[in-house]
């Protein structure tokens, strides 16, 4: 099986969101897969890519094939934000995975997410395309980038635009009991912050 890197990037106004950090990422993939790409190319393919379409609200996904191929598609996009229902789903972490880039969805339904729950411990990992948040009355927490979830993008910006409020952000491991009489809060790099039906 082909191996892959991908990145999915928000078009607002034109103008791709966070591209450094997506363009970070495709790097790692590089770094991984040793090929011979540079962050020129990358920007580059972007540049074309939004020129040829022409798509003021769009999402553009860069895939980066362990040959070294790069690929992209976009389509037009909008973020009807409803709230996304939730499951939990139990699922086994192999010894030594370090698990830096997304991989599929746990579920294909419209509207639900699924929070991927570590067998061994009950800890909570992540959504499978999203990461999760819970607020407490001391804060939020969220789990911690250990190498068994996506350091998402999202994430990332969720958790700086928090402290900058003066927010309690812990990243720690916490179980599926957490989740219950909590608020909890999923982030991407397509819709940011997405909220949950209670």
């Amino acid at each position: 099986m082909n191996k892959a890197v991908f990145t999915t990037i928000r078009i607002e106004s034109f103008e791709p969101k966070w591209l450094e950090d997506h363009v970070e990422r495709i790097l790692k993939g590089v770094e991984l897969f040793k090929v011979k790409i540079d962050e020129k190319a990358v920007l580059d393919l972007v540049e074309k890519v939004l020129k040829n379409n022409k798509l003021k609200e769009a999402r553009m996904r860069i895939i980066l094939h362990e040959n070294g191929a790069l690929e992209t598609t976009v389509e037009p996009f909008s973020d009807i934000e409803k709230p996304l229902s939730l499951k939990l789903k139990e699922i086994e972490i192999s010894q030594g995975v370090h698990k830096v880039w997304p991989f599929k969805k746990h579920t294909e339904i419209k509207g639900e997410e699924v929070i991927l729950i570590e067998k061994s411990t009950g800890f909570v990992l992540e959504g499978s395309y999203t990461n999760v948040f819970v607020k407490t009355d001391e804060g939020y927490v969220t789990p911690p980038a250990d190498g068994k979830i996506v350091e998402g993008i999202g994430r990332k910006h969720f958790i700086e635009e928090l402290k900058n409020k003066g927010e309690i952000v812990k990243e720690v491991q916490f179980k599926s009991e957490m989740l219950n009489n909590n608020k909890i809060l999923l982030t991407n790099a397509l819709r940011g912050v997405i909220r949950t039906e209670s």
